[in-house]
């Protein structure tokens, strides 16, 4: 026996979350999937950023290929998230006039996201690399400070790369120092829809620069 699951995909319901709560407007999309599982369901660009109410109605090609049972009740499927897992270190630059702690280091981050059908170009990641500890002391520290009070890793500031990459620049002096980061993507956010989602904390990973060789194993750029 062959079926079809027909069901409207209706914007603005009970569990409405829009920028216009003054909008009462019920827009009703159909969409047929031959399935038993409903695995393919595709949000209408107009409201893609919307969360929505379905229904179901099943029509039994076997009996009646124009029969339609009644509509189940709403199902609330609440607005798409941007998903990434992990980062990926595609590469480190040295930049300076020579090798020295007066230098500036570069990491590229590349990130992958699930199937979001606004592309990369709609999502603003933001990258978080902790600075954990670093073995030897910073220039003006007479003596190497233990992993509990050293409080002087380096930090990096953060801007967008070319697409789907994010590029984090810190001093060279990290690299120097042995000093040892968690990086991860801190939050995901999508320009049209406003949306932030968090990826979980397992996709955090270690990070020692000076496991480069430094600086011979960097790109030497001035």
């Amino acid at each position: 026996m062959s079926y079809q699951l027909l069901f409207p995909i209706i914007r603005n319901h009970p569990h409405k979350s829009t920028e216009n709560e003054n909008d009462n407007t019920k827009v009703t999309f159909f969409q047929i999937t031959t399935k038993p599982v409903i695995t393919d369901f595709l949000r209408p660009e107009s409201i893609f950023c919307k969360p929505v109410d379905i229904r179901c109605s099943c029509s039994v090609a076997a009996v009646s290929p124009s029969a339609t049972g009644p509509f189940s009740e709403p199902s609330f499927i609440g607005q798409p998230q941007p998903l990434i897992r992990k980062l990926e270190l595609l590469e480190a630059v040295y930049k300076g006039s020579s090798a020295s702690s007066f230098g500036t280091i570069e990491l590229t981050f590349k990130y992958l996201v699930g199937a979001w059908p606004l592309g990369l170009e709609d999502l603003e990641v933001t990258p978080m690399m902790n600075g954990d500890f670093c073995e030897k002391a910073a220039v003006n520290q007479s003596v190497t400070l233990s992993r509990a009070v050293d409080q002087s890793v380096p930090l990096p500031t953060y801007a967008q790369g070319f697409l789907g990459t994010i590029v984090a620049r810190l001093d060279a002096d990290a690299m120097y120092r042995r000093c040892h980061y968690l990086y991860y993507a801190d939050e995901v956010k999508s320009k049209q829809c406003g949306i932030r989602s968090s990826p979980i904390a397992i996709y955090a990973q270690p990070l020692i620069l000076s496991e480069f060789s430094a600086p011979a194993d960097f790109l030497i750029s001035s």
